[in-house]
């Protein structure tokens, strides 16, 4: 593989000592990786026994399937994500565990790695809001996030600028910055061509500007977690130092020993942070650091709020569980968090909203129509009408192709395989009608 010429230049500079072993890992096949959902038990068979040690429902692969055509990443059983990532588990989970109710904002979360990890680990507790500002990989953010199944999250469109215009304060905030791409190399050839000093210094001032305007949405005592996929330090360790000298900061450190899995503990005056190499873990090139706002936290006490409105009887029959409430959006009715009502307004007035928890079902005259985000949701009623179907009409099903089902009762029906939601079909006396979102069906 034929990398820039400045590129192997900075890391001869950078990495002196295994400059060689470094640029031969970038040679090498990458590693894929899994993260499981923590409530949708299933069993790979595609799974060996080789945990990934910085997160408790991450897997390494011995091969890449053909995921395209496996039902359990349709039905949002598991997240095909790089390993080095999934270490934000480690700063963010030791650090909520405090906190009743956490706000927690993943600003730039497409294609929602990171979001549905944080999902994860906030199980039902708080709200997260996940932000993609580019609309196509919005998108694909929300499709990602729907398929995870939970009611507390909130998806936005905005730029960093615009969380301080709608003063909310987060207890959280994570930021996967935009960055010059360096440890992905090995996983998208597209990446190297992009490649250029010039990239980088953009990137850096990109960063710059981002990290300004978003801690101005931090608590005190809230806590920033800043990463890239790249080894440049100007937009790793470099930044986050940058922060502490403005002495709002101060670092946040793991008191886990690090050195044992291969990750590099990297130190620059007050400032620390956590550096991956391919040819040292199991994973692509990473960087990720944390820094706690100084000030005191004030834990607020956050109330559940149910809606008072009168949500029809059919409506509630569709779902089922504990920490959750159904708010009404004209003709929709949504599963939200019932902590979503104390910074609806803000997120509402101040923000581009673009989902909001779990869609039930639309109010068309007198029918309601489940939505296809239902049937991801772990909190569908256990009384729904269900169909499961064998893989090769699953396959059928996700391209949007019509299946009649000619010994069943007329009415709706969630498509499952193994009971896990896939989507919704209508089966009538002569035909049963798909309802998989065509924008999501798959081509081949």
């Amino acid at each position: 593989m034929q990398f820039p010429s400045d590129f192997l230049d900075s890391i001869k500079r950078l990495r002196p000592d295994d400059f060689d072993s470094l640029i031969g890992s970038l040679n090498t096949e990458a590693v894929t990786s899994v993260r499981l959902h923590p409530s949708k038990g299933i069993d790979l068979a595609f799974l060996n026994e080789a945990k990934i040690e910085w997160c408790e429902m991450g897997r390494y692969l011995d091969v890449r399937p053909y995921f395209t055509h496996d039902p359990f990443i349709h039905a949002g059983a598991y997240y095909v994500q790089e390993a080095s990532s999934m270490f934000l588990e480690q700063l963010l989970g030791s650090f909520i565990e405090d906190i009743a109710h956490p706000l927690v904002l993943d600003l730039c979360a497409a294609p929602g790695g990171k979001s549905t990890h944080i999902l994860s680990m906030l199980g039902q507790k708080g709200l997260l809001v996940s932000n993609e500002i580019v609309p196509n990989r919005n998108a694909v953010l929300r499709e990602n996030i729907t398929k995870w199944g939970y009611s507390n999250v909130v998806v936005t469109q905005n730029e960093a600028i615009d969380f301080a215009k709608s003063n909310l304060l987060f207890d959280v905030i994570v930021v996967d910055a935009p960055c010059s791409g360096e440890g992905m190399f090995r996983k998208d050839k597209n990446a190297i061509g992009e490649w250029s000093i010039e990239n980088v210094h953009s990137c850096v001032v990109r960063q710059k500007d981002i990290l300004d305007e978003i801690i101005k949405s931090l608590k005190p005592g809230g806590l920033l977690i800043y990463s890239t996929c790249t080894f440049e330090p100007d937009e790793n360790i470099n930044q986050i130092e940058r922060l502490i000298q403005t002495d709002e900061f101060e670092p946040y450190t793991l008191e886990r020993e690090v050195a044992g899995m291969g990750i590099e503990n990297v130190v620059k005056n007050n400032a620390v942070g956590y550096a991956f190499y391919p040819h040292k873990v199991r994973g692509e090139g990473f960087f990720i650091g944390a820094l706690i706002k100084k000030g005191r936290r004030v834990d607020e006490e956050i109330k559940a709020v149910f809606s008072k409105e009168k949500i029809p009887a059919n409506v509630q029959d569709f779902v089922e569980g504990e920490n959750i409430a159904i708010k009404s959006f004209k003709e929709e009715f949504h599963l939200v968090s019932p902590f979503y009502e104390n910074y609806s307004n803000q997120i509402r007035n101040g923000l581009r909203v673009k989902k909001e928890g779990v869609n039930i079902c639309t109010q068309k005259g007198k029918d309601l129509i489940p939505a296809p985000e239902l049937a991801f949701s772990m909190f569908v009623s256990k009384n729904i009408p269900r169909i499961n179907i064998p893989v090769d009409q699953v396959i059928r099903f996700l391209k949007c192709e019509n299946i009649h089902f000619p010994n069943v009762p007329k009415g709706w029906y969630l498509i499952c395989y193994q009971n896990l939601g896939l989507g919704w079909s209508k089966v009538m006396e002569s035909r049963t009608n798909n309802y998989f979102p065509s924008n999501w069906r798959i081509l081949k």
